[in-house]
């Protein structure tokens, strides 16, 4: 479905606060890289600079992509219409397809809290998510305000939640493993790790050819 312009779209993109923001939090997973470099780096001296140099290119990957994602992501609309933008993902959808908005003043992951927006669907869970990194506030609240103008009910849960909490109050709205403080940790680690391994076989793989040229 292409959804057509209309004389009042609105088109928002993460500020450079909110630019700034995403590219930090995005850093967290590495700090158990961080940590593991420092530990091998102390026991292992000679080859120190062997994993800080896994550390910075594994760090310089992380930062070019989340520069790519938030100058790429938007959101527009207008008319009723909806089109969410980001490097993975477009989405659209009409007002027609909304059965509710939530909204939660701040869903706390351990690390970082923030407000977050949620657009239910009648036939999707979940539409579309935006939370207070990635975005500003008065855009989160003009979303809201466009959708609630336009006859979506609105639900709104005050306080502090965690994942797990939100998981039972409102089911279905995150993804299961958000709703496991564990599993989630273990999947950003085991991300984390899978990116170290494909950068020290590009790595090996670079220093293999510089030695046949060589």
């Amino acid at each position: 479905m292409t959804t057509p312009e209309t004389p009042d779209t609105q088109v928002f993109r993460p500020s450079p606060a909110a630019r700034q923001r995403t590219i930090l939090w995005g850093l967290i997973p590495a700090i158990p890289l961080l940590f593991i470099t420092v530990t091998n780096s102390v026991a292992q001296p000679r080859s120190a600079p062997v994993y800080l140099g896994v550390l910075l290119v594994t760090a310089v990957l992380i930062t070019v992509f989340l520069i790519w994602y938030v100058r790429v992501t938007r959101l527009e609309f207008g008319g009723g219409r909806y089109r969410y933008v980001t490097t993975f993902l477009r989405r659209e959808f009409t007002v027609d397809d909304v059965e509710r908005v939530v909204a939660v003043d701040e869903l706390h992951y351990g690390l970082n809290g923030a407000r977050a927006l949620f657009i239910a669907g009648r036939v999707r869970r979940r539409l579309l998510r935006m939370n207070s990194v990635a975005w500003d506030t008065p855009q989160l609240e003009a979303v809201i305000n466009d959708l609630v103008a336009r006859g979506v009910p609105l639900t709104h849960v005050a306080g502090r939640l965690t994942p797990g909490e939100f998981h039972r109050r409102e089911p279905g709205l995150l993804w299961w493993f958000e709703a496991h403080r564990v599993a989630f940790i273990l999947i950003l680690v085991a991300a984390m790790l899978l990116l170290v391994v494909v950068v020290i076989v590009v790595l090996l793989a670079v220093l293999a050819s510089a030695a046949v040229v060589a």
